[in-house]
């Protein structure tokens, strides 16, 4: 951004925020009064495919930081930067249409998770349902970091610096949608 300024790489995390609440009103006062003109469903569109709508956004966030990664990565070779801990020439700014991107399908995904699954639960077990919620991702955490590392290890065993690739990352999202909307429909 110049060169007094940087910008952490965990501040990133804030343009995701932003763009959650953006996002929340935006669907709200917007989206849900316009399409529930033509669906008659009181939420616009239902939690499922709501969540369908969040997961196919997520594929797109792989797509572009597919494209990304490249870019960075011939920018690098291009300035000789192939070395861990040296510093790309390259501006925070293309990251932040993932992160922005990010948001929004957290805002169409996991509210409409949580919407959905307090629905569902009875009445005495709703609390529960939360912890369930909330638990289920911290597990998709350490899975997707397992899945990862392993990713990682195999392709620096064949000759690669054991940099993930985000084709692999972009693949899983898409057989994710493709599993979900085959049993939403």
């Amino acid at each position: 951004m110049g060169p007094h300024f940087e910008i952490p790489p965990a501040c990133l995390t804030l343009f995701t925020t932003i763009c959650i609440l953006i996002s929340i009103i935006v669907y709200d006062r917007y989206f849900v009064p316009l399409v529930k003109k033509y669906t008659k469903n009181p939420r616009g569109i239902t939690l499922l495919q709501r969540m369908v709508v969040g997961i196919a956004i997520h594929v797109v966030i792989m797509i572009i930081a597919s494209v990304a990664e490249r870019q960075r990565l011939s920018v690098a070779n291009d300035h000789g930067k192939t070395e861990k801990g040296e510093i790309v020439p390259l501006s925070i700014f293309v990251l932040l249409l993932q992160f922005f991107l990010m948001g929004t399908a957290h805002n169409f995904l996991e509210v409409a998770k949580l919407d959905f699954f307090y629905d569902q639960a009875p009445e005495g077990m709703k609390s529960l349902e939360t912890a369930y919620f909330t638990t289920s991702l911290g597990v998709a955490f350490f899975l997707s970091s397992f899945i990862l590392s392993i990713v990682a290890n195999v392709t620096k065993r064949y000759g690669h610096k054991g940099w993930i690739h985000y084709v692999f990352l972009m693949v899983l999202c898409f057989l994710n949608f493709v599993f979900f909307f085959e049993i939403v429909n």
